[in-house]
């Protein structure tokens, strides 16, 4: 079964989309399961996202920030497409849905830090 740290999300950005984020909260964005925010189930899944520099490898000054909130759930089985490139990189991924009808509505966790700045 799929679990975070005990309710305990990591979120991998660059530092000034950190600092934007820690003043205002997650702009809602669309991505392969549709209108939310992404995040790691474990810290260390999200330092080797980040060591990666993302997944486009364009990320070059990234950061961790370390999120909680119980709107945030996983990707179920049935979100993933077998037709993915990696489907197998979305098992320790969770999601925290948007409103498609307010998509400028902004999503501020119950708790949030950065918690690890990586040095590429």
């Amino acid at each position: 079964m799929k679990e975070g740290s005990g309710g305990t999300y990591y979120h991998v950005t660059d530092r000034e989309t950190a600092a934007t984020i820690m003043d205002e909260g997650f702009w809602p964005e669309w991505g392969d399961i549709g209108l939310g925010a992404y995040f790691f189930g474990t810290l260390g899944a999200a330092e080797s996202y980040a060591q990666k520099g993302g997944w486009d490898k364009s990320l070059k000054d990234p950061v961790i920030l370390q999120v909680q909130d119980p709107a945030i759930r996983p990707v179920y089985d049935y979100e993933i497409s077998p037709e993915w490139p990696n489907p197998e990189d979305y098992k320790n991924i969770f999601f925290w849905e948007g409103d498609e009808d307010s998509p400028d509505d902004k999503l501020v966790p119950q708790s949030m830090e950065i918690v690890e700045q990586i040095n590429k």
